[in-house]
């Protein structure tokens, strides 16, 4: 695809208009090597090209801040791409995903030296239908997850980011109308305090569709 808004003059002063010029190209696929196994992928590139203009600090009014300016010019290169692998075990039963995601965005302005930041993670999700169906029609299911994720930056190339989490979930559905969640999440982080955080959650239909909600849970910022 491809966008351009034409700009705008944000500087107020009948001068060059500022616009945006973004082109993305999207693929993705996926193949049953089995009945029970299935690879596949997504993958999208995109690249911009986006005009500012100057500022003057010293202006009295709000007016005069915004500069019009011909030169001054961003360009922006993003990349996102993942892999995976979904395997059915037990008819069924229990269900297991492995995936890979990378996402890759490069940044310079007036034509000076590219900023890459980067973002990996290596994922995998077991779940088992506890009810001993199938996890596509379990009303009683568990997943459990374990994800690395690793952040880095060339400009701070000396403080990259990772962490190791480990993850429990439970969703049940009865038949007298209530449903039912609870999850656990502990994540360990190699630059901050690692950290534990929980979730539970409840609800209730009534035969003429109205539900009753309630949930706590911790987090973090």
């Amino acid at each position: 695809g491809w966008v351009n808004d034409l700009g705008y003059d944000y500087s107020g002063e009948n001068g060059e208009r500022d616009g945006i010029r973004r082109g993305t190209i999207s693929l993705s696929g996926d193949y049953f090597v089995t009945d029970d196994l299935q690879l596949g992928f997504t993958l999208r590139s995109s690249e911009e090209t986006s005009d500012f203009d100057s500022t003057d600090g010293s202006a009295s009014l709000p007016g005069g801040y915004v500069v019009d300016n011909p030169l001054p010019y961003a360009e922006r290169q993003e990349f996102a791409g993942e892999v995976f692998a979904n395997l059915s075990t037990m008819d069924g039963l229990i269900e297991h995903r492995l995936s890979y995601q990378l996402t890759s965005n490069d940044e310079a302005r007036n034509g000076g030296a590219f900023t890459t930041t980067e973002t990996s993670e290596i994922a995998y999700r077991m779940s088992w239908a506890l009810d001993g169906t199938s996890v596509e029609n379990a009303e009683q299911l568990l997943n459990v997850m374990v994800e690395a994720e690793r952040d880095s930056s060339s400009a701070d190339a000396a403080n990259e980011r990772g962490s190791i989490s480990y993850a429990l979930e439970y969703r049940g559905s009865f038949d007298n109308g209530v449903n039912l969640q609870a999850g656990l999440r502990y994540d360990d982080n190699n630059q901050f305090e690692d950290i534990l955080v929980w979730n539970v959650a409840g609800s209730y239909e009534f035969a003429r569709g109205v539900r009753l909600h309630a949930s706590a849970g911790t987090g973090a910022v």
